[in-house]
């Protein structure tokens, strides 16, 4: 940082000086004791009526250079092992819990030391190690999900409130027999179990689901009036193809409405 004494010979040196920086009528020195009185520039404009921005640029004739260039860091963190911990496997929310500090300090401090940044979620168990691993097959379940509203609606002898979730206890959305289904009121009961779900299969892999579903909002269906038989096999249906019209069949009329093509008139 320059002193005091030298802004001051450099501010006579550029206010002799004609055609060069900010206009020489203005009071420099007077300037460059302000702003060392107080080392804020907007107080010093304020002070002396006059803009921040030529403020700034006497200051910076003067050679004193402004923002708050390199300074200490103020989270005093093992870098090191923080590193070492990160590329291990660890992700940055954790390293925040453990030195006491944002998830963000700790990536722009990994970013700062050079350590590569990880592929978002590279961390997380993949495939059969996850627990909610379902087989790793996705298909259209529209079908399976009208059938386990149909079957709830029939054990219930009425259809079901707007906004019931139908669970599944094994976790098949094909199986719905009525002793598989278990009823939430809505989505934010029905998430909140598979969140408590989850947090005790990583510490108890054992855990009852139908009990802590039962123990948290679900309730059973009541038996059916009458047996349930279901399809052996409840594949989804085949979607049908929409027959495209000819281009001749798709003209419209001015009302909207096709109009197929005229006929030819019959010999006579």
């Amino acid at each position: 940082m320059i002193t005091l004494q030298e802004a001051l010979i450099a501010a006579r040196s550029q206010a002799s000086r004609k055609g060069r920086g900010p206009r020489p009528k203005l009071d420099w020195e007077g300037v460059i004791r302000t702003f060392f009185g107080c080392h804020n520039q907007h107080e010093t404009a304020r002070l002396l009526g006059m803009s921040q921005g030529r403020v700034s640029a006497i200051l910076r004739s003067c050679g004193i250079h402004l923002g708050r260039g390199k300074r200490e860091p103020i989270h005093h963190l093992p870098e090191e092992e923080m590193a070492a911990a990160y590329r291990a496997g660890a992700p940055t929310s954790e390293l925040g819990r453990r030195y006491g500090v944002d998830a963000e300090v700790i990536r722009k401090r990994l970013h700062k030391l050079g350590v590569a940044r990880r592929e978002r979620g590279s961390y997380e168990r993949r495939g059969s190690d996850n627990p909610q691993w379902k087989g790793g097959t996705k298909e259209t379940m529209h079908y399976h999900r009208r059938q386990a509203y149909e079957v709830a609606a029939i054990c219930v002898g009425q259809p079901l409130p707007r906004g019931t979730i139908i669970h599944h206890c094994d976790e098949d959305p094909k199986n719905n027999q009525p002793c598989n289904l278990l009823l939430f009121e809505n989505q934010s009961a029905h998430g909140s179990f598979h969140q408590l779900l989850l947090e005790r299969q990583l510490t108890d892999p054992g855990v009852d689901a139908i009990l802590l579903a039962l123990e948290n909002g679900a309730r059973r269906l009541p038996p059916p009036p009458n047996p349930i038989v279901l399809p052996p096999d409840t594949e989804a249906p085949g979607r049908r193809r929409k027959r495209r019209l000819p281009a001749s069949a798709r003209r419209r009329t001015a009302r909207g409405q096709f109009v197929p093509d005229p006929q030819p008139a019959p010999p006579g």
